[in-house]
């Protein structure tokens, strides 16, 4: 699959904007770095939603069972709107621009910090991102 980043911003603007709307920004980011998570651990799973040998039902069964919990169900709400559109195989570049525009819309920056010594476990804890 060639990578379609206008796409996968589109998509990520229209859950933004709804999550913005219903007052679950952060609950939906939450979700969505629980999809990245999942999408990074599972190459299988990334090959499947990709595959078009693999029918939309099963996909989105298999996309369920997984996530069955520990997303919210606005989240699993756009998943299934997106396995309806048959854009299921950009999930994990959505997810990914989704991240980048909720850092955008909330000022977070992401900085690289190189130091002559090791930062103190305050500054790491109250600085790094879990």
């Amino acid at each position: 699959m060639t990578p379609n980043p206008r796409l996968a911003f589109r998509y990520a603007k229209a859950i933004l904007d709804l999550a913005v709307e219903k007052g679950q920004l952060d609950t939906v980011y939450n979700d969505m770095l629980t999809m990245r998570e999942v999408y990074r651990a599972s190459r299988e799973l990334v090959i499947l939603l990709q595959s078009p040998i693999i029918k939309t039902d099963k996909k989105r069964q298999i996309l369920e069972a997984v996530t069955a919990g520990k997303i919210s169900p606005l989240t699993t709400a756009f998943n299934k709107l997106l396995m309806t559109k048959e854009r299921e195989a950009y999930l994990p570049e959505i997810a990914t621009a989704f991240i980048e525009q909720y850092k955008t819309h909330q000022g977070i920056q992401t900085v690289k910090l190189t130091t002559a010594v090791p930062i103190s476990e305050d500054l790491r804890s109250n600085c790094i991102p879990k």
